[in-house]
């Protein structure tokens, strides 16, 4: 199995999770680096060291995320793409 059917796989798993609603996916970027995290509803995205993590965060190129996406607006699932700056 290529990494992109694994992520598609991760993704279908976690909407059809029974006790947690998958709200959206967020997509962190730094260069060529990005990382996927799973939020859910029922939580304040603020209490990251509360809510639950079902999936760990998915490490990506940007080429794959571009393929994640495509796959999340074929299947009507939301994303938010960020930009992260460090100092």
């Amino acid at each position: 199995m290529d990494n992109i059917t694994n992520i598609k796989t991760v993704i279908s798993r976690a909407t059809k999770h029974e006790t947690l609603i998958l709200d959206h996916l967020e997509f962190n970027r730094r260069d060529n680096e990005v990382i996927m995290n799973f939020v859910y509803q029922k939580f304040n995205p603020v209490e990251v060291h509360t809510a639950p993590h079902v999936n760990d965060p998915v490490l990506m190129d940007v080429e794959t995320m571009q393929e994640v996406i495509s796959y999340l607006e074929e299947v009507g699932i939301r994303y938010e793409k960020r930009k992260d700056e460090f100092i």
